[in-house]
């Protein structure tokens, strides 16, 4: 499964009182033993785990946050996002009532946003497909 998110999140360039805001990615994946791993493509080596997605978004927060505060203090220079296509990250899609309330009900019982919940499934289909095309 892979889930990309675009989280804002402050940056440091030349010292504490200039800060400006970049986006970064994150990808997330399920391994053969059922633990989800998050990581930031942009940030190498910046990933996280957890039981459960909402934990490895929690990790991963944990995981940036530590690995940008290290370069601050280092003095090295936090990569600019690559660039992005011309897709925003944002479709409107109409459902079912029921299935409306059944997606929020699940999102919420797994502790996450429902936007987080049907991104994560919508990639787990979208990857399964791959996968398919890539075995055919």
């Amino acid at each position: 499964m892979q889930y990309h998110k675009k989280p804002i999140w402050t940056r440091r360039d030349e010292g504490p009182q200039v800060l400006s805001r970049i986006e970064l990615s994150q990808v997330v994946s399920q391994d053969e033993d059922g633990i989800y791993i998050v990581e930031v493509p942009n940030l190498p080596g910046c990933t996280a785990d957890g039981d459960t997605v909402a934990e490895a978004f929690v990790e991963i927060g944990h995981a940036m946050e530590a690995w940008i505060g290290s370069r601050i203090e280092a003095g090295v220079s936090i990569p600019e996002p690559r660039a992005g296509s011309d897709y925003s990250g944002k479709f409107l899609v109409r459902v079912p009532k029921r299935l409306h309330q059944r997606l929020a009900e699940q999102a919420e019982a797994d502790g996450i946003s429902l936007n987080q919940y049907v991104v994560a499934l919508l990639s787990e289909g979208a990857g399964r497909e791959m996968e398919k095309k890539k075995t055919a």
